[in-house]
């Protein structure tokens, strides 16, 4: 059966009134705003755009000034879209807020450059569903229809017709773990950092990339960071694909691949999960993603830096690069906990932040170094790279109750390392005691 069809500037225009809404809702904090978008989400979903409050509006009053259009588009991807960012306002209390900003700038690229990063989505379901496991078969899609079909996505979406198909691949490996592997590559981490891209264009960040040439143009590497912000994983990405389009894969915890929203994109994107209980999986899958060429991110304080100074590392880092025979690649970055840190309010929204992300040299271990030994000369490089960026950092504290995001050392009033590690002792014990 021929999929329902839409005119394709219907979601478009959709998109640029979701920009208002939520971008309103971002700024006066409005539950009832959110709500609204929630409701609007759902209408798209269920029952398509044709029949969502914002594609009747366009029905009634933009298309008819408007001539026929060129040509019609699949109506799935765009429901689909719908679904996945209902996710944002249907969430509750601190979590809509958090999850709003990045729906915004999913929005934001929809509405500026016609690119749906839910049609993306899509895509890399339909994908899945033709993975081993699926007996060659379209899997249900949700919103529906079936995952199969003819699709035509949005700008930077290859347009497919005639059976489902993915992105062509040599045939002895069609429909196998490569085709899926190729078909998250090309379609989860780009969007993800466009989306970044406009997000950080919208706030103007002022973003600043020292060392660039540092980063190596082929190979793997163990990109090593500090950990001051709950957006460290973003910020020192994209330090490496800026500079030479290398996707890092991070270690992260398990919780975060488990969350319904994070889950998804943190498995597209090829990160590494890491059970805190037994991490040696998670060692072993960074050491073979290490030899097969892959940059995989690590932060070796393990959790954010209340000091915002280097807290004590752990080994892991260099004994991966031993194992691998990858060199570690030392990255600072300074300015990030100004947007969300531990033991802060979110500021999101915070406009103009100087944010500086310095690239290292890489160090190359020898067969005889010791794990031990690598690390303390990976912090002590470090050290010096964060002295650094401290020092030449463009901003300054706005007054007394600004002072937060400084180290103590500096005439901030962040705790000092040992008060610290005393708050993050405290935390544990509560968390164990729960």
């Amino acid at each position: 059966m021929q999929p329902a069809q839409t005119d394709p500037r219907g979601p478009r225009s959709a998109a640029v009134l979701t920009t208002l809404v939520l971008a309103a809702a971002l700024i006066t904090g409005s539950r009832l705003l959110l709500a609204a978008q929630a409701a609007v989400f759902a209408a798209g979903a269920l029952g398509g755009h044709r029949y969502a409050p914002y594609g009747l509006l366009y029905r009634a009053l933009v298309r008819p000034r408007l001539g026929p259009p060129a040509e019609l588009e699949d109506a799935r991807p765009p429901r689909f879209a719908q679904g996945v960012g209902l996710a944002a306002p249907a969430g509750l209390g601190p979590l809509a807020t958090a999850l709003t900003a990045p729906a915004l700038a999913a929005a934001s690229l929809n509405a500026a450059f016609d690119y749906c990063l839910g049609c993306e989505f899509h895509l890399l379901h339909r994908a899945r569903a033709r993975a081993p496991g699926g007996g060659g078969r379209d899997r249900p899609c949700p919103f529906g229809g079936s995952s199969g079909g003819n699709t035509r996505g949005r700008r930077g979406v290859p347009r497919l017709r005639g059976p489902a198909t993915t992105p062509r691949v040599p045939p002895d490996r069609a429909h196998g773990p490569w085709e899926v592997g190729l078909t998250v590559a090309e379609f989860v981490y780009p969007p993800v950092i466009r989306t970044a891209l406009a997000a950080f264009k919208a706030l103007d960040l002022r973003i600043s990339i020292v060392g660039a040439e540092h980063v190596p143009a082929t190979g793997g590497a163990v990109l090593v960071s500090n950990h001051i912000s709950y957006l460290d994983f973003i910020f020192a990405g994209f330090g490496a694909y800026r500079v030479g389009r290398r996707k890092t894969r991070f270690m992260a915890k398990d919780d975060v691949f488990r969350h319904k929203v994070s889950g998804p994109l943190m498995r597209g994107m090829k990160h590494i999960p890491v059970d805190r209980t037994d991490g040696q999986p998670a060692y072993e899958a960074a050491v073979k993603a290490l030899r097969e060429g892959e940059v995989v991110g690590v932060f070796p304080e393990a959790t954010i830096s209340r000091s915002f100074t280097l807290k004590k590392f752990k080994t892991g880092a260099a004994r991966m690069a031993a194992d691998s025979g990858t060199p570690l690649l030392p990255v600072i970055l300074w300015g990030t906990q100004q947007l969300w840190t531990k033991g802060r309010p979110k500021t999101l929204t915070k406009r103009h932040v100087p944010v500086t992300i310095m690239i290292g040299e890489p160090i190359h271990l020898a067969p005889t170094d010791k794990p031990v030994m690598v690390t303390r000369r990976l912090r002590a490089a470090m050290t010096e790279m964060l002295d650094r960026a401290q020092r030449d950092y463009p901003a300054k504290p706005a007054g007394p109750d600004d002072s937060w995001w400084l180290p103590a050392h500096l005439g901030g009033t962040a705790p000092t390392l040992e008060q610290a590690e005393a708050e993050d002792e405290a935390e544990a014990q509560r968390r164990a005691a729960r």
